[in-house]
């Protein structure tokens, strides 16, 4: 089996520099957005428990 040296995956990579650094931060921002996410779940469900706690007494 030939292989060109252009279709070769290991001495041509797929990603080239530029879109690695592009992926990686696409991936930076996603994690970003659901640790921002989750935080304001978690201060949306805390405040919650305190009002109702503070309201009910």
């Amino acid at each position: 089996m030939n292989m060109k040296p252009e279709n070769d995956p290991i001495t041509n990579p797929e990603d080239s520099r530029p879109a690695a650094v592009r992926k990686q931060r696409a991936g930076r921002g996603i994690v970003t957005f659901f640790i921002i996410f989750a935080l304001g779940a978690f201060s949306l469900y805390l405040f919650i428990v305190l009002y109702g706690s503070l309201t009910s007494n």
